[in-house]
């Protein structure tokens, strides 16, 4: 095995380890500290290594197994993939840090679990990122998802239970009723189920045949950001602050957007067009979820009510992309699960540090908070501008991306919802942040002595930061999805 093709293991499969040594370490605190955040540096470090070495034009894979055909269940490097993975696990190594600090803050009564399954949960994710088929990736989603109401259920209460019950069976039944009989129908329909360039349906295919896929597909990962499926989100809020960080702003978006991209990319292809039953109705879906989610935000009292909904239009934004096709339309969907990383991250991150240090969440209790602590809500002013798109921070560039690609397919009423979604977001995230920095400081803010502790702070000013870095990198991140994105058409 190269060196390439063992750093695709270890990060793909280094959750394991992950979760044994914090398992090991479960009655020492700061040894079971220093493997969680050790463990999640390393993944962060392996997984920069692969995007590297896919933007030098390498594409590192392993095989698995080959249960009916070659290749199968197998695991390949190509460039959305390895950005998603890279985006998921420098995003857990930053909440690493700030789940030290919370389950110190709110003394934890079960911190070895919380971090195992954190570790577990980012390499199921990383994991079906590199997917090479659909089967791979059916597998490791549905890990992923028993990961997820795991963290739901974290809490050990008949409320969690509950939730967590509830967040499962959508993805059991999303995934075992919609996607899995889709990839059964695309197997027999094409004679295989692998990520391929230009597609494998080309051709193989009638109108109402695409469209029937294409919805099945979309019910299976899609329409997780669109009612009536969309309430597993405010089941995921349940989760201890460390954990709803993680799945709603970083691992549910990146491989339910990932899917989405390499499905109408690499398994459709040219062929997606053909779908013209169903394709405007999903689009339309698409784009009434991320309006309605963004006028809900604006009702919200609650600035951590406000991010679900927020979590929410992100995902929704992302599946608009990948439906409407054409270059402009996937790299916005690719450009968007980016900025949106990085700006959701930094906004969980921020009022949870608040949270945890002054037990306030509604935004009229949060004015002049900016005073007391300025590192959370110079983040938190830095992410709301770039998730309300406002240039130049990174969030404006997907729009632009998923506006032209509305234009390109000949939706332009996508591109006006694109546009009142972004003054709507900007009304409920910027405007508290606003208050928080003018109002005067409230007297006796902090409900712990020392304040929020820079182990909280410190990760949501590095993802507040990070979301003003990718503009930096957006030029050469843009070429090469391009190019992957122009080999898939």
């Amino acid at each position: 095995m190269d060196a390439e093709r063992l750093l695709l293991t270890l990060l793909c499969f280094g959750g394991v380890g992950h979760a044994i040594a914090v398992a090991a370490f479960a009655r020492q605190p700061a040894w079971r500290n220093i493997a969680h955040v050790g463990f999640s540096g390393l993944t962060a470090l392996v997984s920069l290594s692969v995007l590297l070495a896919v933007m030098g034009e390498h594409a590192p894979a392993i095989a698995l197994a080959w249960p009916t055909s070659p290749g199968e269940l197998a695991l390949r490097a190509e460039p959305i993939g390895a950005l998603v993975a890279a985006l998921i696990a420098c995003s857990g190594c930053a909440i690493s840090v700030y789940a030290v600090g919370y389950i110190r803050a709110v003394r934890e009564q079960q911190p070895a679990r919380l971090q195992a399954v954190s570790g577990l949960a980012v390499s199921m994710a990383c994991t079906a990122a590199f997917a090479d088929s659909l089967i791979t990736f059916f597998i490791f989603y549905m890990a992923l998802a028993i990961c997820v109401s795991a963290l739901v259920v974290h809490a050990s209460n008949g409320r969690a239970a509950r939730a967590g019950g509830r967040a499962l069976l959508v993805f059991l039944l999303c995934g075992l009723g919609a996607f899995l009989p889709a990839t059964i129908w695309t197997e027999s329909l094409a004679g295989d189920v692998t990520f391929l360039t230009g597609g494998v349906l080309e051709g193989k295919v009638s109108p109402a045949e695409g469209s029937a896929l294409l919805a099945l597909f979309f019910v299976g990962l899609g329409a997780m950001a669109c009612p009536p499926l969309q309430g597993w989100t405010r089941d995921l809020a349940l989760a201890p602050s460390p954990s709803a960080s993680l799945g709603l702003a970083v691992l549910m978006p990146g491989v339910l957007g990932v899917g989405l991209l390499k499905i109408t990319l690499f398994i459709f292809g040219p062929a997606l067009i053909e779908a013209h039953f169903t394709r405007p109705a999903l689009i339309a879906l698409c784009a009434f979820s991320m309006l309605a989610h963004s006028v809900a935000m604006t009702r919200r009292e609650g600035l951590r009510a406000r991010l679900v909904d927020l979590a929410a239009v992100q995902m929704a934004s992302i599946a608009l992309g990948a439906l409407l096709g054409g270059s402009a339309g996937a790299l916005g969907a690719v450009l968007q699960l980016a900025a949106g990383c990085f700006s959701s991250l930094a906004l969980f991150l921020a009022i949870g540090s608040v949270w945890v240090a002054t037990a306030r969440d509604d935004a009229r209790a949060t004015r002049g908070l900016a005073r007391e602590l300025p590192l959370s809500f110079l983040a938190f002013a830095i992410a709301a501008l770039s998730a309300a798109g406002t240039p130049p921070l990174a969030g404006a560039w997907p729009r632009l991306w998923l506006a032209a690609g509305a234009q390109q397919a000949q939706y332009w009423p996508v591109a006006i919802a694109l546009l009142i979604s972004g003054f709507l977001t900007f009304a409920a995230l910027v405007a508290p942040a606003v208050r928080a920095v003018i109002d005067p400081a409230p007297e006796d803010p902090f409900t712990r002595p020392d304040g929020a502790s820079l182990l909280l702070s410190v990760p949501a000013a590095v993802a507040g930061a990070a979301a003003i870095g990718l503009v930096l990198a957006l030029d050469p991140l843009s070429q090469m999805i391009a190019f992957a994105v122009e080999a898939g058409r």
